[in-house]
């Protein structure tokens, strides 16, 4: 960017047009790193768990340094959960797809685990 308002100074017209093309080029692979990566570590296989607060939890084995996926220390505890859908009620529109964990299975599960920060 700085280089194409340099070359607006000296008015050279292609070289404007070309410093802007290569500042939205590397703009565009930004953001797409940035998609990439949330969509990776916050919501990809490497689960974190997101607070009511806003705050995200993500879990690191102690002795490796790594992160840890919610399956390798997560136990699944039966429960009553149940995806509601539109048949169970007159005034029912919708609920979002439950969870394959639940916060109190990742907090008994951390408990149990020493060896994850």
């Amino acid at each position: 960017m700085v280089l194409a308002v340099d070359a607006g100074h000296h008015m050279k017209k292609n070289k404007v047009a070309f410093y802007m093309l290569l500042t939205i080029l590397g703009g565009a692979v930004f953001v797409g790193s940035q998609a990439w990566e949330w969509y990776n570590f916050i919501k990809g296989e490497f689960g974190a768990v997101e607070t009511k607060g806003g705050r995200i939890l993500q879990f690191v084995d102690a002795s490796t340094g790594k992160q840890i996926a919610l399956e390798e220390f997560v136990k699944k505890v039966p429960s009553d959960r149940i995806q509601h859908t539109g048949k169970e009620g007159i005034w029912f529109e919708g609920e979002p797809k439950l969870y394959k964990y639940t916060v109190d299975q990742v907090v008994a599960s951390f408990y149990t685990h020493k060896e994850i920060l």
